[in-house]
């Protein structure tokens, strides 16, 4: 850290011995010393604690001389000896004049600094917040990260304090923001699997919605979500078919088409419409067989009944 000494003045090295005339003004020689002196200092060029306290110390020390000049005069003016007397008035002013301009001066740069300081470490803070899509969003004013960095130097006058009181804001922001995304990636993904695993299409906008509102709870909501859809369809689906079973109800009846098999037998079919009894004598070698093939062109209730034999 830079240091600066701070120069001292005395106007005590000034004597006057009036005796109805200046017998002895070492004001022309103190002059330039004290030009010197109060061209010592350069608001502009404060930057550290360091410069700021060397500041300070020398608006004090401008008082302190203003003051004594003040004395000087008061002294002087018993021996009535205008020219010395205005000349002192005049070097008391322009003290006073240098102190408060130097004291706004020094008010103003470290205001700058400050300024300086806090805009850089929102840029470095936003630069780094831009690397995370997924970002909480502030209930309030008070939460943004401009807010916050505020908040962290309020009270803070040294500007090395203001400097790490930044930095430690700026991490605790970063890192929460870290954190506050990868939780909404991990849960962005449970969230998808869920509508994968169930074949249920979702949007990407839909599914960032869903985890930004509920955040850690979207993978619960998105169960109950897919749970009620589920119900929803199973509904419609009865309902469906609950409507084309009274429309077959209330529908008339319809002729049933044959079947290819039955097609081709149409004439036997055909016949089949209507209940006849036939009775007819076969000489059969196998019983079962004769009735596989008469039951085959449509006959039922085949019984084979043995027929007496003649008598000579």
């Amino acid at each position: 850290m830079k240091t600066k000494t701070i120069a001292i003045f005395d106007p005590g090295s000034i004597e006057l011995t009036i005796t109805g005339a200046i017998k002895k003004n070492t004001l022309p020689e103190v002059r330039g010393a004290w030009s010197t002196w109060l061209e010592s200092f350069n608001a502009d060029t404060l930057d550290t604690d360091q410069d700021f306290a060397d500041a300070a110390k020398f608006v004090t020390e401008c008082k302190r001389v203003e003051e004594r000049f003040a004395g000087i005069r008061e002294e002087a003016l018993k021996g009535k000896i205008f020219e010395a007397i205005k000349e002192l008035e005049t070097m008391g002013e322009t003290t006073r004049q240098k102190r408060l301009e130097f004291d706004r001066a020094v008010t103003a740069r470290k205001n700058e600094v400050r300024t300086e300081a806090i805009a850089k470490a929102m840029k470095v803070l936003a630069e780094a917040l831009a690397a995370f899509p997924h970002r909480r969003q502030p209930r309030n004013g008070t939460e943004t990260p401009d807010a916050l960095l505020f908040a962290a130097i309020k009270g803070k006058s040294a500007i090395l304090k203001m400097q790490e009181a930044l930095e430690t804001e700026s991490a605790r922001i970063v890192a929460e923001a870290k954190e506050y995304n990868d939780t909404f990636e991990r849960t962005l993904y449970q969230v998808n699997k869920l509508y994968a695993d169930v074949n249920e299409a979702v949007t990407d906008s839909e599914l960032d919605m869903l985890v930004k509102t509920h955040f850690t709870e979207a993978p619960e909501r998105a169960k109950f979500i897919l749970q009620q859809k589920k119900v929803a369809r199973d509904q419609a689906e009865l309902e469906q078919q609950r409507k084309e079973l009274e429309a077959a109800k209330a529908a008339p009846a319809q002729p049933v088409e044959p079947e290819p098999a039955q097609q081709a037998a149409a004439p036997a079919s055909a016949l089949a419409m209507r209940t006849m009894r036939v009775g007819a004598t076969f000489t059969v070698v196998n019983e079962a067989t004769t009735r596989s093939r008469i039951e085959s062109i449509g006959g039922k209730d085949v019984k084979f009944v043995m027929m007496p034999k003649e008598t000579k």
